[in-house]
């Protein structure tokens, strides 16, 4: 009985918990959460596009403006009737210059946002794959894990990071 009890009481408090999970109609609504995450919390906040894998979406947002430094923040929700429920942050691995790159839900997630970068080439189980960037940010998602990937310059020729 006393197990039954607790059991009870724990179904109700997970549904009750997961009730008051706060719901965002739309990623512009979301950044006042990505502020938290960043360092410099009176920077310019921009959304910069999003991916998505079965009931989730991986936000990306940009702190700073053109002279200043940009910092990269990913926040990862579950999408539930038409909406979003923040769950967490990550802190994406920095690939070069306004390049970021996140290991995400069996896939890897990438932000371009530098205008040098033209081409984004993955090589994973399937083949060689070549993306063009024609816009910036640039969000993709690639659903299996990449043996290699490479950012490439108008010229083909790959970008360092220094």
């Amino acid at each position: 009985m006393k197990k039954a009890i607790l059991s009870l009481a724990a179904v109700f408090l997970t549904l009750s918990i997961t009730a008051c999970q706060k719901t965002y109609e739309t990623p512009e609504t979301l950044v006042e959460q990505a502020r938290a995450v960043f360092s410099d919390r009176e920077a310019e906040i921009k959304y910069a596009g999003r991916c998505d894998r079965d009931t989730f979406a991986l936000l990306w947002f940009v702190s700073g403006g053109n002279a200043q430094e940009h910092q990269y923040i990913p926040l990862e929700c579950t999408v539930r009737d038409g909406g979003l429920e923040f769950e967490r942050s990550f802190k994406p691995m920095e690939r070069g210059v306004d390049i970021a790159v996140l290991q995400w839900r069996d896939g890897y997630s990438f932000l371009i946002n530098n205008e040098s970068c033209h081409v984004l080439k993955i090589t994973d189980d399937l083949g060689t794959h070549e993306f063009a960037v024609d816009e910036y940010p640039y969000i993709w998602y690639n659903e299996t894990l990449p043996s290699e990937y490479v950012f490439l310059d108008e010229n083909g020729n790959e970008l360092r990071s220094f």
